[in-house]
């Protein structure tokens, strides 16, 4: 049996329960010449598996570095705050996860998360012997973004916060991991920073040969890493994902790649599209 019909302003409207999955855009990772930068915040991502959803038609909107998913206007989840770069701003920004923060001397809080959808970005703090700084990882939907860490030669950069796992494709699958800071320093490669689980890419690093930022996983939602001088590669956020199933024969829709899980259909939107429900 389909949901209960429902009358708005003298027209047929129905429900239906629908499960979802939306997960935004990431933040880019901070990018600065000769500083070190944080780590990109994962876009924020929410879940719901009894949403009363009307009848009709609606765009959904799957966000790229930077910006929002969504169902229509109905629920909207917030691109990852960008990675700080020094010299301004060296706070990471506010988003779905917060962004990771750069630091010389003194301390930088990481970027704020917002409530439901992800968490802060890390702590970068400088050196009290002023070696070379680091940055603080991106917030992840799992976990608050790490903070840098202070050592009497190198500071080791903070690594992303982790992400966590939806079933809701039929695998369990990690989603908005926050992006690795930068480190400026030729120290080893063990201060290398590591992104969060569910995309986040891991932080540059100067040394030789030199570690790249890298770029967040496509459909993730994964934060991107922080640069370090200008590298020439991508440190942009992984894009989003949505994500929207119903026990068959309870609903109908069309709209994004449709297929069957156990009991459910599935209608997974890696870009933007339309979803219709019947």
């Amino acid at each position: 049996m389909f949901g209960q019909g429902l009358i708005f302003g003298g027209f047929g409207v129905s429900l239906r329960t629908v499960e979802y999955l939306i997960v935004a855009g990431g933040g880019s990772g901070g990018n600065a010449p000769s500083y070190t930068t944080g780590g990109g915040g994962a876009g924020g991502m929410l879940t719901s598996s009894t949403f009363e959803m009307a009848t009709g038609t609606y765009t959904i909107t799957v966000g790229g570095s930077n910006n929002d998913s969504s169902i229509g206007e109905l629920v909207v989840a917030t691109a990852g705050g960008a990675g700080a770069e020094q010299p301004n701003p060296t706070t990471g920004l506010t988003g779905g996860s917060g962004g990771g923060s750069a630091v010389y001397s003194g301390t930088n809080a990481g970027g704020l998360g917002i409530a439901g959808q992800g968490n802060n970005g890390g702590i970068a703090q400088g050196s009290p012997s002023y070696t070379p700084s680091a940055g603080s990882g991106g917030g992840g939907k799992g976990a608050v973004g790490g903070n840098n860490a202070n050592g009497s030669i190198c500071n080791r950069a903070g690594d992303g916060g982790n992400g966590i796992t939806s079933p809701i494709r039929g695998t369990s699958v990690y989603y908005a991991g926050g992006g690795g800071a930068s480190q400026s320093t030729s120290c080893g490669r063990g201060y290398h920073s590591a992104g969060g689980l569910g995309g986040g890419a891991p932080g540059g690093q100067h040394v030789s040969p030199s570690l790249t930022s890298m770029s967040g996983v496509a459909n993730t939602g994964g934060g991107g890493g922080g640069k370090y001088n200008y590298s020439p590669w991508g440190n942009g956020g992984g894009s989003g994902i949505v994500v929207i199933r119903y026990l068959t024969g309870t609903a109908t829709g069309t709209g994004g790649t449709i297929t069957t899980v156990g009991s459910y259909t599935v209608h997974s939107f890696l870009s933007t599209d339309t979803f219709t429900l019947g």
